[in-house]
């Protein structure tokens, strides 16, 4: 059974010291949809214990350049994907969402777009 848009998932963690991607697949996602098609359907909130990246947070160069791959290769990164990895000595994930205007020229419609996302910082 799927699980709702707005239900909570905790999403597994990669093992301690692992340094490979944990590639996990966020079971809220709507993926019976196509690109193009709108509207465009909402996405789940980030899972249990994580949170956006906010804008005013600097990007590292290379998590710009993870969500990139992620958004361009729907076959390894399909839609809902949920991607874990260490940068910095921190656990960082991106997700492959949709997006109502492409990024890279602003125009309008329904696109796979990736977010970026932290964990949440207890106390912050």
């Amino acid at each position: 059974m799927a699980n709702a848009l707005k239900d909570p998932w905790l999403a597994p963690t990669p093992d301690e010291g692992s340094s490979e991607e944990l590639i996990i697949m966020d079971p809220r996602m709507i993926t019976a949809h196509r690109i193009g098609e709108l509207p465009c359907p909402p996405n789940p909130p980030p899972p249990d214990g994580w949170r956006y990246w906010k804008p005013k947070e600097a990007v590292p160069a290379i998590l710009g350049t993870l969500a990139v791959k992620m958004r361009d290769d729907a076959q390894r990164y399909p839609m809902g994907a949920f991607t874990q990895v260490m940068h910095a000595g921190e656990l960082v994930a991106a997700r492959v969402e949709w997006h109502d205007m492409r990024g890279r020229d602003g125009a309008k419609g329904c696109f796979r777009g990736v977010n970026l996302m932290r964990r949440v910082v207890e106390g912050a």
